[in-house]
Formats: structure tokens, sequence, C-alpha cells
């Protein structure tokens, strides 16, 4: 097997366990979020999943740890999209089995993120308060430690990684005519699905403004946005735009929630701002921070999620599949 071109595993296992087993020539290939328009579909799914596995493991042997944990997390965000994909593909078993072993694997790491999340929130938010980031910052190095040294979770997530690496690296899509539905039915009924989902999650956060609310149209949205980059090159029908305006409306959905975490902290621990006037007027800021982004994440979602959208995602896509008694593809 090839060695990992970007990427420092946390030890020799990891290396090993990680490393793509790449095709002639395919180099940069190996790492492309996107279906290529000269492979079969299927080979292109497990090969964006793979890819994203030996990312996350790369990520988890950064020394520095916040940007390592924020490319794992990323990484397996990313595969779980894939996954949903092929869900009609895969079986329902399938799915669940490695998308719940993903889903725990970024949970042990979402504490860490959010730690680190915190202190650079409280940093732009009070700009001219330094003594709240710095407060954040020191307890975010004290739960590093904890997490990290005592609690030995980022080898523990590594190890899940792998073994989750080792199971989709054999993972079988079959092959068109097979009396399943053609991977380009596939991918058009997992669009419509997160669409319609997410559509369903915008309409619940405009009602009721709850964090809750928007914390879980935020995931639609990042699920989208991600299957549409994946699908980008092999989708009959331009949607390049879509993809920008999704991921510009996850990046105002993701500071929307980490202002949301920012005030729960504060809140829970008013140590981090001692002095109560100061206290106030730094949630007030981070309330008015969140409300503005509200406002523009749900003028955004209108347009995405509208029906122009939705008859634009509802074709097939334009992909190859490995021929009938393959067993790949």
């Amino acid at each position: 097997m090839a060695p990992v071109r970007d990427a420092r595993s946390l030890d020799e296992s990891v290396a090993s366990s990680s490393a793509p087993e790449q095709a002639t020539g395919a180099g940069e290939r190996w790492y492309r979020h996107q279906l290529l328009v000269d492979e079969p579909a299927g080979d292109g799914v497990r090969r964006v999943c793979l890819g994203e596995l030996d990312r996350a493991l790369g990520g988890l042997g950064e020394a520095d740890r916040a940007t390592g944990v924020h490319t794992a997390r990323k990484a397996i965000k990313r595969t779980r999209a894939a996954l949903r994909l092929v869900r009609d593909r895969i079986g329902r078993e399938d799915f669940e089995r490695e998308n719940t072993a993903l889903g725990d694997a970024g949970r042990a790491l979402t504490e860490l993120r959010t730690a680190h999340v915190m202190a650079a929130t409280a940093a732009e938010v009070g700009a001219g308060n330094g003594d709240v980031a710095g407060r954040l910052e020191a307890r975010a190095g004290r739960l590093e430690r904890e997490i990290v040294d005592a609690r030995g979770a980022l080898d523990a997530v590594a190890a899940d990684l792998i073994a989750a690496r080792a199971r989709l690296a054999g993972l079988a899509l079959g092959a068109k005519g097979d009396g399943g539905p053609g991977l380009e039915e596939t991918f058009a009924a997992a669009l419509l699905r997160s669409h319609a989902r997410g559509a369903r999650a915008m309409e619940k956060a405009a009602r009721s403004r709850s964090t809750d609310a928007f914390h879980l149209w935020r995931r639609r949205v990042r699920y989208l946005r991600y299957q549409v980059e994946i699908l980008h090159a092999v989708w009959p029908h331009p949607i390049g735009e879509l993809a920008d305006e999704l991921t510009e409306l996850a990046d105002l959905l993701g500071v929307e929630h980490d202002l949301a975490d920012l005030a729960v902290l504060i809140e829970s621990d008013p140590g981090l701002v001692p002095d109560e006037a100061a206290r106030v007027g730094f949630l007030a800021a981070v309330a008015e921070g969140r409300a503005i982004r509200q406002a523009h994440a749900l003028e955004l979602g209108s347009r995405v999620y509208s029906d122009a959208t939705r008859q634009l995602l509802d074709h097939p896509a334009a992909v190859e599949e490995a021929p009938q008694g393959s067993g790949q593809g």
C-alpha cells in the first residue's frame, strides 16, 4: 500500500491501517471530495469515504490539536454525507451500523473542538475584553489535557476510524441491473431527501427560533452541502451556485451555533466574566450576533430550499456504473 500523501498518523499502526490503496497515477485524485466523470460511481463513493477517513486519521496526528480535531470532525461528517448518498443501495442495517459508528467517533471529539472554538468566538465578540478569551483558552487547554492525556480519547477515536475504514473498503454497492435502483436514481433520491429534511428544519427554526431547532437545521444544511459537493462534477445541471449558497448558509449557522454555545457557557460559569455589568453586555452582544445571523440564514435558506432548487436536484446524475456481475461500482 502506498503511504498517505497528506496525513500524519498517530503511530505506525495508524499509518499502516489508514494508507489508501491507490490506483496507478491516482495521486491527488484519491483526496478529491467529488465523484469524477471517468470513474464508476460506486468506486467514487468508496474512494471519497476512504479518502476522508484517511484525512480524519491524519488530523488526529496533527501537532496543533485544535486544527487537527477540526479536520478530523469535518472529514467524518463528509464520510457520513457520502454514505447517505447510497443508503438505499447498501441497505438499512449496514448504513445504520456505519453511520452510528462514525457519529460516535465524531461526538467523542466534540467537547475538545467546542472548548477551542469558544475561546476564538469570545475573542471576536468581546474585541475589547481579552480576559474572557484568555480564560476560555486556559479552560480549553485544561480540557485538552484531560481528554487527550487522561482519557486517551484520540487513540480510541483513531482505533474506531481504522475499524470503520476496513469495513468501508469492502462496501458492496452492487452493479446496475442487480434488481436494485441504479445509482443515478439513488443519488437523486438522497439529494431530494436531504433537501426536504432541510426545508422542514428551516421552517421549524423560523417558527420557534429555538437553539435546538437552528442546530438541527445546521446539521441538515451540512449534509446537503457535502452531498452537492460530492456530486458537483457529475450532475447534469450546474449546481456550483447552489454549492456556494450552501457553504455560506452552513457558515452562518455554524457561527450562530457557536454563539449559542458561548452564551450557555458564560451563563453556567459567571466566573468567566466576573463583572456583572460586563457579563450582561457580553451576553447582549452574543444575542445580537445570533439574531443577525439567524435573519441572514433564513433569507438565504428561502432560496436554497425553494421549489426551483428542488427541481434542479430532481434529475438522475450522469454517472457510470460497473457492469453487472462485477460486484463493485
